[in-house]
């Protein structure tokens, strides 16, 4: 469940979405009380505050102040770049004319000319509003015509979270609303441009974990308010179908699939794995033929390259060199952060010694004082650190240690594979291992009751099936097939405390009704707004209706 107060932030966005919008014949009007907002119209080529001159440059400022607003919800950093880019594609949609077809327009033509975006999250964080989206860049590169599918959804949540805030939630003229919501949902979810999408389907997973939160606000308001239910998120299709053996076929790759060659990744991962151990006297032994590991080392010397002097400085330099060696397989910045702190807790616990380091005490001591992760080693403009950073939550040395095992196991599977051969009859125990690993995290609910570590959870569940369906299909080969990954327990509570044979039970005239008026809309707004300001709401509202 989210830590941050879900009806509040979507009160905000509500808000903003009132405070401009565009005429028919494209003349931007700006309500007198909000005028606010035009002070995050410092574009390179103006000095000081000036008005914004058209409705792209005021969508520009309306993220920024979007983004100010926000953070105050301690929201991770990824959340803050899905609800940005969520609002713009919305924004920008409800613009009268000449529509902008493509984001990485805006991106070029707005953000990066907005002087606003460098400013800090957080007085003592390095992190600027610019760098959040430039960490998702992804977000930015995808297709208006899909990321715009989630416009309508999305305009429904934060208005049915703005009658639960002001305590307008009357259920039964809210549940037409709700209707179209999983109507809309299910169009999304069985969208094969959206499901077969990482990116999408994150934000999907965002949206669905919204509304089963507004679902079990309104149970808990009144026991008898049935909103529907949803659907579990479905899988890509490339689940079923993975290469796992051409490494670089980004030119070539089937859409959900990842860029990279997940066999390369656990290649690298086992290859500095077997770097270097310590012995039973606590004597660091590193591979003669795998010195230049070392070669990292030089930040605690202060002489240039040395040597490092135990097993925790080589740990260090082990999670450097697997983001040098990662870095060319072109994986996202979560994705590497995630592969990392894998890989370094399950380096310090293979040894009792050192099992018990506290991660973020490991972190403090090793990494924000190693120069090759501050300054030295970026990706796509990131350093090491900053990368670890985006993670940095998965440190509690509690739960993260609970990966330890099954990671393992996926590293001697991924190792077994020899001339594209896996052998069933040896590593069919270790599957069945995994397996038993996996639904014991998947059951936990300090696993999928957190976003972050159900993330994990997640890349494991698409590594080891991408391993299966590549190797372990087979009937002689008895590879176990995992669960979906869970949401948080309180929506999956809430879910089970509605009765799933209520939502078909509704009349087909609540739906009709409700395609021209959005929960009665007239009377909700007639108490607020009057003249021009009621029609220019009331026609935005009936464009996604």
């Amino acid at each position: 469940m989210a830590k941050y107060n879900i009806e509040d932030l979507y009160y905000d966005i509500y808000a903003i979405n009132d405070y401009f919008y565009e005429t028919e014949d494209g003349q931007l009007i700006v309500d007198n009380s909000h005028e606010s907002i035009h002070d995050y119209c410092h574009y390179t080529n103006n000095s000081g505050k000036i008005n914004c001159h058209n409705y792209l440059e005021m969508t520009n400022c309306s993220v920024i102040y979007l983004l100010k607003n926000l953070k105050k919800y301690g929201l991770e950093y990824d959340k803050f770049a899905e609800y940005a880019i969520l609002w713009l594609s919305y924004i920008l949609d409800q613009k009268q004319k000449d529509k902008l077809t493509d984001l990485n327009k805006f991106y070029t033509d707005h953000i990066v000319n907005n002087e606003c975006y460098n400013n800090k999250i957080k007085d003592d964080d390095e992190i600027t509003y610019k760098k959040i989206i430039d960490t998702n860049n992804d977000l930015m590169n995808m297709n208006i015509n899909e990321i715009s599918k989630f416009d309508r959804p999305f305009n429904i949540l934060f208005n049915l979270y703005y009658t639960c805030n002001r305590d307008f939630w009357n259920c039964e003229k809210n549940l037409g609303y709700a209707n179209s919501f999983v109507s809309e949902f299910e169009k999304l979810n069985n969208d094969s441009n959206i499901n077969g999408n990482d990116s999408y389907r994150k934000l999907l997973s965002t949206l669905s974990n919204d509304y089963n939160n507004l679902k079990k606000i309104y149970y808990d308001k009144n026991n008898s308010c049935d909103l529907p239910s949803l659907s579990q998120l479905n899988l890509p299709k490339s689940s079923i179908e993975n290469s796992l053996d051409v490494p670089g076929k980004d030119s070539e790759q089937t859409l959900g699939q990842p860029s990279y060659n997940i066999k390369d990744v656990y290649k690298e991962i086992n290859t500095i794995d077997g770097y270097f151990r310590e012995d039973t006297n606590g004597k660091l032994i590193v591979n003669d033929a795998d010195k230049s590991i070392d070669n990292y080392c030089h930040s605690w010397s202060g002489l240039g390259k040395d040597n490092c002097h135990n097993y925790l400085e080589m740990t260090n330099c082990s999670v450097i060199y697997l983001l040098e060696n990662l870095k060319k397989y072109g994986l996202g910045h979560d994705k590497l952060a995630e592969y990392i702190i894998l890989l370094l807790s399950y380096k310090l616990n293979q040894h009792s010694k050192h099992s018990g380091t506290n991660l973020n005490d490991f972190y403090t001591d090793h990494i924000e004082k190693n120069d090759d992760c501050n300054n030295k080693i970026k990706v796509n403009g990131l350093t090491c650190k900053e990368i670890i950073d985006k993670k940095k939550v998965l440190m509690n040395n509690n739960e993260i240690s609970k990966f330890n095992y099954p990671f393992s196991i996926l590293c001697s599977l991924y190792k077994g594979i020899k001339k594209n051969r896996l052998d069933c009859t040896k590593y069919s125990i270790p599957a069945n291992n995994f397996a038993i690993e996996f639904e014991k995290l998947n059951n936990d609910s300090n696993i999928n009751g957190n976003d972050s570590y159900r993330k994990l959870l997640s890349t494991l569940s698409d590594d080891y099936n991408n391993l299966k369906n590549k190797y372990g299909n087979d009937e002689s080969c008895g590879f176990p097939t995992l669960s979906p990954v869970k949401t948080s327990s309180s929506s999956s509570i809430a879910g089970k405390l509605i009765p799933g044979l209520s939502t078909f039970a509704i009349p087909a005239f609540l739906g009709i009704a409700y395609k021209y008026s959005l929960f009665g809309i007239d009377k909700l707004f007639q108490r607020q707004y009057i003249g021009k300001k009621l029609k220019k709401v009331k026609k935005k509202m009936n464009n996604y209706i």
